[in-house]
């Protein structure tokens, strides 16, 4: 569960161990593969013996073969195969110990198998397989208190997920004032001395059933949150520190509120994710002579869909063609609208800023004075577009600025 300073507590899910998950070997493999069944159902077995007392192979059924056939077949494992035949085994010492040969040995013992069938009385004479109890781990048992206190200790550590990737990281970062050797101190001081452990041991436990790192993972933040913390870090009195801290975690908290109500979206409508992705330089080359002399800058602009289900769309134009500003990405924009197969009942709108500041403070919005700056903005970005207008005979495929939305 994440709070509002974007921590999350260790132990709120299974995130996997920082070791990679081991292996199967190419032998392990192959084994595995020898003890498998490839035809479990296509089967046709044909005993050639006479029917006699001893062999009533008849009177099984495919179902009651197949029934076998998956409980043997269930463990790959010669191991577990040999104890599973064991359980249809009895063994007894022989009525008749001599061998019916002149030069044989002597019978020790005598095996009697059958098999279980649903419509039959007899049943394996040992209903639990032979578990294996040779060798194995006998001693972790005996210290499960101090593994459940040094688990619980971690799992109540608070740290932050990494930002970047295209799958979200399991990966929990902790401040980077600790590592390992610190977080051992302070469960040996936090507890009692007979639950105390050894760094190795508690190595071993934090390695191997948590994913957790040491360090800021890279977050993108805004300029209030940068500058806040840094007034908060320069701030003179506890009074003044609080109310901005205060002030940061509102404006946080409305931050997520804000996204949460970006999720929800209504009926017959589409929305559009947009990346400008970070400027490539060319020629990128290992070259130095190459780095100090002139380079074209290669830019890449991304339009997908927030279901996933088409494929992201990328415009690209070199530095000499045309630069990264507004024009650029509002002709990207219109581009892609226009080929965008969209059903009859959508509706689609682009709004402008004069738009927006109409429906939400009214025709007489430039009376209020905290907006008369918006005004003047206006005013000069119109003079601009029609300079620009002036001095070249080139149409722009861009937006229409007269137009509020288009369907």
């Amino acid at each position: 569960m994440e709070n509002l300073d974007g921590e999350h507590v260790v132990g709120d899910e299974d995130r996997g161990t920082r070791k990679r998950a081991k292996h199967e070997t190419s032998r392990e493999r192959k084994k595995k593969i020898r003890y498998l069944d490839p035809n479990m159902d296509n089967f046709n077995i044909r005993c050639n013996h006479k029917v006699n007392q001893k062999f009533e192979c008849e009177k099984l059924t495919k179902p009651d073969i197949l029934k076998m056939r998956s409980s043997f077949y269930k463990d790959p494992n010669k191991t577990v195969q040999d104890n599973f035949l064991a359980t249809l085994m009895n063994v007894k010492n022989p009525q008749r110990k001599r061998s019916r040969k002149d030069n044989g040995k002597n019978h020790e013992f005598s095996v009697k198998y059958w098999v279980s069938i649903h419509h039959n009385f007899n049943e394996p004479t040992q209903r639990k397989r032979i578990s294996e109890d040779r060798g194995g781990d006998t001693r972790s048992f005996k210290y499960l208190d101090k593994v459940n206190a040094v688990q619980s200790f971690i799992k109540n550590l608070k740290g932050k997920e990494s930002h970047y990737g295209r799958q979200k990281s399991k990966r929990i970062y902790l401040s980077s004032e600790y590592n390992i050797t610190t977080l051992w101190k302070l469960y040996n001081k936090s507890i009692d001395k007979d639950l105390q452990v050894n760094y190795k041991y508690f190595s071993n436990i934090f390695s191997n059933h948590f994913n957790i790192g040491f360090g800021n993972p890279a977050t993108d933040v805004c300029s209030y949150c940068v500058r806040t913390e840094t007034q908060i870090s320069i701030a003179e009195t506890n009074e003044g520190a609080s109310r901005l801290k205060t002030e940061l975690k509102v404006h946080k908290f409305r931050a997520k509120q804000f996204y949460k109500l970006l999720k929800e979206l209504p009926p017959n409508t589409i929305t559009f994710c947009c990346d400008l992705q970070q400027v490539q330089v060319l020629p990128k080359v290992p070259i130095q002579e190459a780095f100090y002399a002139q380079q074209l800058s290669c830019y890449f602009f991304c339009i997908t869909t927030e279901d996933g289900i088409t494929k992201p769309i990328f415009y690209s134009w070199m530095e000499h063609q045309a630069g990264r500003g507004a024009v650029e990405i509002s002709s990207a924009l219109l581009d892609h609208l226009k080929k965008s197969p969209f059903p009859r009942t959508y509706n689609i709108f682009a709004f402008l800023p004069m738009d927006l500041l109409i429906s939400l403070s009214g025709e007489d919005w430039n009376q209020d004075p905290e907006l008369k700056w918006m005004e003047t903005l206006f005013t000069e970005e119109k003079i601009d577009e029609e300079d620009e207008a002036s001095d070249a005979d080139v149409d722009c495929e861009c937006a229409d600025t007269e137009h509020s939305h288009f369907l």
